[in-house]
């Protein structure tokens, strides 16, 4: 008895952490061919996320750098992920739901600024099952000529 409930532990701790590999193999292959002549900023966000979840990110950036940011979502979520990117005083830079729901931004920082990224899921109302897929975002960089 005590040994299926250690298996039932171990098992509960480990999942996540394989899901949170694997969305870290689906951002690379996603997301990073994607970058072009930009340089990925070493760090990239890849979760697990459910219909109607959302997560908010801060990132500084820094004036005289061109930014890419990629969004991409696993095919198990709506592709109508809402991505939206505003500054400290809530004005937003980039809402995707304005631009067809595209999935990369590019960004010329005219001055330093800390920025809020919101990832919103939509909830798919038809479906009985909560579906879940890996949504990762990908941050590039380059020098302004």
């Amino acid at each position: 008895m005590t040994k299926k409930i250690i298996l039932v532990l171990v098992l509960t701790l480990l999942l996540p952490l394989f899901s949170i590999a694997q969305c870290k193999e689906f951002a690379k292959n996603e997301g990073l061919p994607l970058l072009g002549p930009y340089t990925q900023s070493g760090r990239y966000h890849a979760l697990l996320l459910y219909e109607g979840e959302q997560i908010k990110m801060y990132k500084t950036l820094t004036k005289g750098i061109d930014y890419r940011f990629i969004l991409s979502v696993g095919d198990g979520l709506p592709q109508n992920t809402n991505f939206i990117i505003m500054n400290w005083k809530k004005e937003i830079i980039f809402d995707n739901a304005k631009n067809d729901f595209d999935k990369l931004f590019d960004y010329s920082c005219q001055k330093s600024q800390r920025v809020l990224i919101v990832v919103k899921v939509p909830r798919n109302n038809n479906s009985e099952k909560e579906k879940s897929a890996c949504v990762s975002l990908i941050t590039g960089f380059k020098k302004t000529e």
